[in-house]
């Protein structure tokens, strides 16, 4: 299939999000996955975007190396991560409670 059908195609869909976890997976593998899929922007949601285990995906670092890759980085940790403010969320031994 050529590229113009392949946009023709993507204009009738809209928009298309994907979505995708870093495990502890090289960084190289989750680069070339997103490239493979023509990925153009990847929004981090993680609440907290560091992990001793994975290094490779500690914020600062893992911006930088997306952006070189030529993929945009947006940070939204804060508003759709899993950890809300208001203390209204949280049950009294401090888990979250998403049915709220």
């Amino acid at each position: 299939m050529s590229r113009m059908r392949d946009d023709k195609k993507q204009d009738k869909r809209g928009i298309v999000i994907f979505t995708i976890g870093h495990s502890n997976n090289e960084l190289q593998k989750l680069i070339d996955l997103m490239k493979s899929n023509d990925i153009e922007l990847l929004i981090d949601i993680r609440f907290n975007p560091y992990s001793r285990f994975a290094p490779q995906f500690n914020k600062d670092d893992f911006k930088k190396a997306i952006q070189a890759a030529g993929i945009k980085y947006l940070f939204l940790g804060k508003e759709l991560g899993g950890k809300p403010e208001d203390p209204e969320f949280y049950d009294p031994e401090g888990f979250v409670l998403y049915s709220r």
